[in-house]
């Protein structure tokens, strides 16, 4: 194997690493222990993923279950449907465990690869494509989703993914490119609507501030375009979800509005001090919180060194007028907004101003909008600033941009691969 099919290699052998290293010592007990906190959702994603393995090896649908409400059985929709398609043939070939842990990293893989292609496609330099891929694929808020064993959390790739064939549509256009595009949009909503409304944020974004270079009315059609085919995709896939969770024999009580409500407003929110301090801190702390002595850890924790290299990115960008990254700044930080909920809360509880008064924030005014209404843990939303502090410390060095300079040629994927980029072609 020659170093060319080495450097193709290269980014995959380090995401699938940082994947084990992460997940440690899963890889070296396949079978016999999975990611994920003892006293968290760990339990329920292995038994959804088990049953839909199971109805689907059967020939029958998984919808309805006599193994629950025994004798009389019911309704039930898995909360992860797109990973419990996408775990069972794993789970048929291994077992359920080695399945789950298969998935998991696959899942860190796939997130690092993505965000990588997106730091290439943005800077094209590869030092560049390493930076955001190893800073999405380490991010807290994801490893969070694999500690809480939040299955429909742990999809980190379909978001840079969707953000990195929204550029591609919008800059170069074509049906193949809007197809990619509106499918990658749909599979992030799919996986979990967290990362749809996070994708669909970075796609109004691209809207809204257009691409350097390209005419605004001919990136907003395509990106137009874009939309109505995920809409037209993501809105069946929302009436059979609504049809399930309303079903009269349903088994898994849904939170009501009123619930919502209160979850938004307590536990569910991000502590704004939890993006700064480091360590083991935890807001809320469900160690004193639960009575059933969960082990939930909702971290959205940023990373001063993330932080200090996005701030030096875009500082530098600027310096030298390019063009671009305010699209990233302008998300992570829409999506930190949003992230912190209706009003501020820390430790669980809102903050009171003189004993009366929450502080309120601009999800309050978006509550009762479609996407919003039905979301709970916002802390995931945390994924946004996540994301856009990654691109941001992306920039690359005058030595890198220098040698790209120079030497153009050293790797046709250097930039897209795509016929119509000039910086491919030359």
């Amino acid at each position: 194997m020659g170093p060319p099919a080495l450097r193709a290699l290269a980014p995959a052998l380090v995401y699938l690493g940082l994947g084990i290293v992460s997940t440690w010592p899963t890889a070296a007990r396949l079978g016999d222990a999975v990611p994920g906190g003892a006293r968290t959702d760990v339990w329920d994603s292995l038994w959804s993923l088990w049953f839909v393995q199971r109805a689907l090896g059967r020939g029958e649908l998984p919808w309805r279950v006599d193994l629950l409400g025994w004798p009389e059985g019911g309704v039930l929709f898995v909360a992860d449907p797109l990973n419990a398609l996408i775990a069972a043939p794993l789970i048929a070939a291994f077992g359920l465990s080695v399945g789950y842990s298969l998935l998991i990293l696959g899942h860190s893989l796939f997130a690092g690869l993505a965000a990588h292609a997106l730091g290439r496609r943005i800077f094209g330099v590869e030092a560049a494509a390493y930076v955001v891929g190893v800073a999405w694929a380490l991010a807290p808020v994801q490893r969070a989703a694999v500690e809480n064993g939040a299955s429909e959390a742990i999809a980190g790739g379909w978001l840079p993914l969707a953000a990195l064939l929204a550029l591609i549509a919008a800059e170069e256009g074509g049906a193949r490119r809007v197809i990619l595009a509106g499918l990658a949009l749909f599979f992030a909503a799919a996986a979990s609507w967290y990362s749809g409304l996070a994708a669909w944020m970075i796609w109004a974004g691209i809207l809204v501030l257009g691409r350097p270079g390209a005419p605004w009315r001919q990136t907003a059609g395509r990106l137009l375009a874009v939309a109505a085919l995920a809409l037209a995709l993501t809105a069946p896939l929302a009436y059979v979800t609504r049809l399930g969770v309303s079903h009269k024999d349903n088994l898994v009580g849904i939170k009501d509005v009123r619930e919502l409500l209160t979850v938004r407003r307590t536990v569910g929110p991000a502590d704004p001090r939890g993006w700064f301090i480091p360590g083991d801190f935890r807001s809320p702390d469900f160690r004193e919180l639960s009575r059933y002595a969960e082990g939930f850890i909702h971290c959205h924790y940023l990373g001063w060194s993330l932080i200090f290299a996005a701030a030096f990115g875009l500082y530098d960008a600027r310096r030298r007028g390019e063009r671009g990254l305010g699209l990233w700044a302008l998300v992570g930080l829409g999506g930190g907004v949003l992230a912190m909920g209706p009003v501020v809360v820390m430790d669980g509880q809102p903050w009171i101003l003189d004993r009366r008064l929450a502080v309120p924030l601009p999800y309050f005014l978006l509550e009762g909008a479609p996407g919003f209404s039905g979301l709970s843990l916002l802390y995931r939303l945390g994924m946004l600033p996540a994301l856009g502090l990654a691109v941001l410390a992306g920039p690359p060095s005058p030595a890198a941009r220098t040698s790209r300079r120079a030497s153009p040629r050293s790797s046709p994927w250097s930039c897209c691969g795509s016929r119509r980029c000039g910086a491919c072609r030359r």
